[in-house]
């Protein structure tokens, strides 16, 4: 009898959220810029990855070696850092200065210049390896760069929450929260890969030691390279 009442109410509930949700996009106003709030100089976010359901459901097969399970963003003052969790177990640390990116596999460091003028990623870079398959933090919110009122779709709730949505082709479309103007999820082929927000970091990163050492050992010969340039 129990059951009997409560599958009622259920229904009810799931109900009274879905009209909820219809009156909110109803009353919600079309997005204006900025369409999305830039990353702050302090901020940290998780970035999971759900497969679409048809892949799911394999069970039985084993997971690619640079397939993602999830990327944790931390980001205070300058400095960067982007830890990618593959599905297979395998993780890896990425680093952010102003002056070069650091991909730390955990056996070795590997070093990627930056510019003023914006992020100089060579062909055969650790860090573009990386961005092929990893939604990287070096740009800012990652998946959600092409964005803008063109390409907005719609109104309506992803996870609960009230989103603009925006489609920009038949594989990409992107859910960005109407009160916050920070990304909700985005889908980039068969994976879809949502956000979640953590609190403001309280104290600034720190650099690792081997991280450090191998920044150090750049700058110098950066140093040295340009006193060469210039003759001294």
């Amino acid at each position: 009898m129990r059951n009997i009442i409560r599958f009622p109410l259920l229904i009810m509930t799931a109900c009274a959220l879905i009209s909820a949700t219809l009156h909110a996009a109803s009353t919600t106003p079309l997005p204006s810029p900025p369409l999305i709030r830039k990353a702050s100089g302090k901020i940290q976010w998780t970035i999971i990855a759900r497969k679409a359901a048809n892949e799911a459901n394999q069970t039985n097969a084993a997971p690619e070696a640079n397939e993602i399970e999830r990327v944790e963003s931390i980001w205070t003052d300058g400095i960067g850092h982007d830890r990618v969790t593959f599905r297979n177990g395998r993780t890896q640390d990425i680093w952010y200065t102003e002056r070069a990116y650091l991909v730390d596999a955990g056996s070795e460091v590997s070093i990627c210049p930056t510019k003023s003028t914006g992020t100089v990623l060579g062909e055969d870079s650790s860090i573009t390896d990386a961005a092929r398959f990893a939604p990287l933090s070096f740009a800012g919110f990652p998946g959600v760069s092409w964005i803008a009122l063109p390409y907005f779709d719609k109104v309506e709730a992803f996870d609960g929450v009230v989103c603009y949505h925006y489609v920009l082709n038949a594989g990409q479309e992107a859910w960005v929260n109407v009160s916050t103007s920070l990304p909700v999820a985005y889908r980039d082929g068969s994976a879809t890969y949502v956000y979640q927000f953590g609190a403001e970091p309280g104290s600034a990163l720190v650099l690792p030691d081997p991280v450090k050492a191998t920044l150090d050992r750049y700058l110098k010969l950066e140093k040295r390279r340009e006193l060469l340039k210039t003759g001294h």
